[in-house]
């Protein structure tokens, strides 16, 4: 059966010298291709592949959650033609050409002044000592030249190259068209221009010069990366499986629950070049958030200071969750801290001090490369003669 759905007569294979294999995903309903599936006269996505456009030698239904064919197309440029569109290097191109066919006028200009053309009688001068490569060359002339005036035997078509420079200035003309047409100029193309601005008056015009690209990138997030990210999701959370998997962070293996993966609700946002992080929190802000949290009581009593810290510190690329101390560390280290003010009055009263704490007593291991990991690993519960016991997660 061909991909038409009429079977070829007779049945023979027709083989050929050369097989193209595509892949191609379709919806069709099944009962229109005499299929015999579940559901037959409900629209369906399936998998084909095809030989040489014509036999099918593969098909398979695919069941997906989504139920959509997994191929995006994305059309940033809204201008009414949907996928007729042009893209930015087709509305390009006519400038390119054009810039392209003057940069030829202007070398082959060049060449003309370099290798001009000449008549020349043959009689009197050879054609391979005219056609010399050399610039230099001493160029004889023939026995029947003898005595005659060597102007006589070449003859030099005037030249005058009066376009060349009017060329260059209309292919930066041209330049600068397809520049405004695609939006960018020469700051924007890594290029330095001089100017008499701040670095605040640059980067404020910088940053409102990229209107145009996070038009597109909207487009291109609404159209092609938005369902691609559901389709993702809804893959994973259809065909996930029981597995485990190492995190760099936490430096240990984490099991992967398909269903509390299924039950879980997760929210973030993700910034890029065209939707900096300063519009997503105010540097500002944030510089005056630092400062009262550094000054006020009443936030530290109410809050975590140490990871609201690596919060605001991971938002400027430095991540500081690694270097942050469990609760068993923060207890052993306040327990230590008792017992040396404690040995501190019993030398001073002449008395032997008692032992000191532990760190495996509060569930601290030092030897542990993260210490923010170990909370993870177990809880510490309080017991009632040897000071504490670890509970087992």
């Amino acid at each position: 059966m061909n991909a038409g759905g009429t079977r070829k007569s007779g049945g023979a294979i027709n083989y050929r010298g050369l097989y193209e294999v595509s892949t191609e995903y379709v919806r069709i309903i099944p009962s229109d291709f005499n299929l015999r599936v579940p559901a037959p006269n409900t629209p369906q996505v399936w998998k084909l592949i095809i030989i040489n456009h014509s036999v099918i030698i593969y098909a398979e239904r695919q069941t997906n959650a989504h139920e959509k064919i997994p191929v995006f197309f994305g059309c940033p440029s809204e201008d009414g033609l949907s996928y007729q569109t042009k893209s930015l290097a087709t509305d390009a191109l006519p400038f390119q050409q054009t810039a392209s066919a003057l940069m030829n006028s202007v070398l082959a200009a060049r060449r003309r002044a370099v290798t001009d053309r000449v008549l020349y009688d043959p009689s009197r001068v050879s054609e391979a000592h005219i056609n010399s490569p050399n610039p230099a060359a001493k160029i004889p002339v023939r026995p029947s030249a003898y005595g005659k005036n060597p102007g006589d035997s070449v003859y030099q078509f005037p030249y005058r190259d009066d376009q060349s420079g009017i060329n260059l200035q209309e292919i930066q003309g041209l330049i600068g068209f397809a520049n405004q047409l695609n939006g960018q100029n020469q700051a924007r193309q890594g290029q330095f221009v001089k100017v008499n601005k701040t670095d605040g008056q640059w980067q404020s015009t910088m940053s409102n010069a990229t209107s145009s690209d996070q038009l597109t990138a909207l487009l291109y997030e609404a159209q092609v990366f938005t369902p691609m990210k559901e389709v993702l999701k809804l893959n994973i959370l259809q065909y996930q499986g029981e597995t485990s998997v190492y995190s760099p962070s936490q430096q240990q293996n984490v099991d992967v629950d398909p269903v509390l993966l299924r039950q879980a609700i997760i929210n973030f946002k993700v910034t890029d070049g065209l939707l900096p992080s300063e519009k997503v929190i105010s540097t500002e802000s944030r510089q005056i958030a630092m400062q009262v949290i550094g000054t006020s009581p009443n936030i530290g009593a109410a809050y975590n200071i140490a990871p609201m810290f690596s919060y605001i510190m991971k938002t400027e690329n430095v991540d500081l969750s690694a270097f942050e101390k469990s609760p068993q560390q923060q207890a052993y280290e306040q327990a230590l801290g008792a017992w040396q003010a404690v040995s501190i009055e019993a030398a001073k009263k002449g008395t032997a001090p008692s032992a000191p704490p532990l760190p495996e007593q509060y569930g601290y291991n030092p030897a542990m490369q993260n210490p923010a990991a170990q909370g993870a690993a177990s809880v510490s519960t309080p017991g009632t003669a040897g000071g504490l016991t670890n509970g087992a997660t």
